[in-house]
């Protein structure tokens, strides 16, 4: 998994908890499997919130539909997926993956702004939160933590925890690095978004057998690093700010895959510091030493032979784009074919140059 969040920080709103009375959803748009009764004020609501360019969203998709499919018979439970994006957009993503779960759109983002958006109007996809009969919060977490065990509980009033860790077990003064079966994705995504823990270093070899529908992610400015199930060249090409053809391993070495979270707010604000920090520490694990050199390699070249059959993105003032991938996706948002290019080399280890000649930005699904 490759996902590149530096823009937004991995964390639900700070000031919504558990045990919270909510409002009611804004929903703006119904988009697809529109039920009869939409007053959901007095049902369970299962609340994903996902879009169209987050590709651990989309891969956390299959999972959502399994359980929609057990508890389809439950009246009173439902499951919605929510986006902040134009019927006309998600339309497009659902033609090419399939949906069971209620697919709605607040473009207004009042429901973004009540549940998951942060002061600085950033946030993190994709997200769950589970909402009873009384409008009251229930749990906080990733799809990927989502059980059928979780949602009997959910349905029947039991305590389901806050989806936090504990603050008799987070005052780490020293890096933690536990054994890897005792660390899952979700243990990794309760110390990173921890705002209590101020010293924590995980590193083990990836799962080969997880399911990683889970986004990687960076901030170095705020000393914090989460990447899962990422190649050692990936891991070297971010701490080095380049691009991963330009790392050049034994492939042994570069095949690799590792689990890797750092955290030390003792280097807050001191971005190189903690980067110097991090890649000392990563190259020493690795036993790997650092040279520059120059090689002769094949590289593949983009040109577009027919323009005709590509179609401009319609969002084209929003901003930067997005790129991210899942097992099963890549998605391309409001991107130049540049800077496509470029994220293809990250997620596939090739050096591609881009002859395509365009500054028109599209969006792509692989």
């Amino acid at each position: 998994m490759l996902m590149i969040a530096t823009q937004m920080a991995f964390s639900q709103n700070p000031d919504l908890k558990v045990g919270q009375k909510t409002s009611d959803l804004v929903i703006t748009d119904y988009i697809l499997n529109t039920p009869k009764d939409k007053n959901f004020s007095n049902k369970f609501k299962v609340v994903e919130f996902w879009a169209t360019w987050c590709g651990p969203c989309l891969g956390a998709v299959p999972h959502l539909n399994e359980l929609q499919n057990k508890y389809k018979d439950n009246k009173d439970l439902v499951f919605i997926s929510i986006s902040d994006e134009s019927p006309e957009k998600i339309n497009k993503t659902l033609s090419k993956i399939k949906f069971e779960t209620i697919v709605v759109s607040d473009q207004t983002k009042k429901t973004h702004e009540n549940l998951i958006m942060r002061k600085d109007k950033s946030y993190s996809i994709p997200a769950t939160i589970l909402i009873d009969n009384q409008n009251i919060v229930r749990w906080i977490g990733n799809p990927s933590m989502l059980t059928s065990d979780l949602i009997e509980k959910f349905i029947i009033g039991e305590s389901l925890g806050s989806g936090e860790v504990k603050k008799e077990t987070v005052e780490i003064k020293k890096p933690l690095e536990p054994e890897k079966k005792d660390v899952s994705p979700s243990d990794f995504i309760k110390i990173y978004e921890s705002e209590r823990i101020n010293h924590a270093v995980i590193f083990s070899e990836s799962n080969p057998n997880e399911t990683y529908n889970v986004a990687s992610y960076w901030d170095f400015e705020n000393a914090r690093l989460m990447l899962l199930n990422w190649k050692v060249k990936s891991i070297l090409a971010a701490l080095n700010d380049v691009p991963s053809y330009k790392i050049l391993l034994s492939e042994d070495v570069s095949n690799q895959k590792f689990d890797f979270l750092y955290v030390n707010t003792s280097l807050l604000n001191n971005e190189v510091a903690y980067v110097n920090e991090v890649k000392s520490f990563f190259m020493n694990k690795m036993k790997l030493n650092e040279l520059n050199t120059t090689v002769a390699t094949d590289v593949y070249l983009l040109k577009v032979i027919d323009a005709k059959k590509l179609k401009e993105s319609e969002n084209t003032s929003n901003g930067s784009g997005h790129s991210g991938s899942s097992k099963e996706y890549i998605n391309f948002d409001n991107k130049k074919l540049k800077s496509v290019a470029k994220d293809i080399c990250g997620f596939f280890n090739i050096i591609i140059i881009d002859e395509s000649g365009s500054d028109a930005k599209y969006n792509f699904l692989l």
